[in-house]
């Protein structure tokens, strides 16, 4: 299964929390990556289309980006998501963007048989999990 690369931004898009994941992921280069303690993109446009998911995200709405690189580092996906203010406010910190980065073009794993277990699944909705992850 594909780990979970996860940051928390604040509301200019300053990284406040980033996982293991994460942080390797983004000092691996590409895009997005950090400057300045900031999720940003090499590119200027690219960046403003960052900037601009941080924006949205802070009125209330998610922005998916698809964030192209050059091999070897490839596809990179951003969900940008919103964060309310009350449960916000329980991280004692103005937090309000988590953001989840994935790698689709990395191959999932073949084997969720102990998470299929786990979570009970029949055969067919193994395949359905691995060709959604894919």
């Amino acid at each position: 299964m594909h780990c979970i690369r996860a940051t928390l931004l604040d509301i200019t898009g300053r990284i406040l929390f980033a996982n293991r994941k994460a942080e390797l992921l983004l000092r691996r280069g590409g895009n997005p990556t950090v400057k300045h303690g900031c999720l940003c993109a090499p590119d200027a446009t690219e960046n403003n289309t960052i900037k601009q998911a941080v924006r949205e995200a802070q009125k209330g709405f998610a922005t998916t980006l698809l964030l192209d690189n050059a091999a070897p580092v490839g596809t990179r996906v951003a969900t940008f998501s919103p964060l309310s203010a009350t449960r916000g406010d329980h991280l004692g910190t103005p937090a309000r963007i988590p953001v989840i980065l994935a790698e689709p073009d990395k191959p999932v794993p073949a084997n969720l048989d102990a998470f299929a277990k786990l979570y009970r699944l029949t055969a067919a909705e193994t395949r359905l999990l691995k060709h959604l992850l894919q």
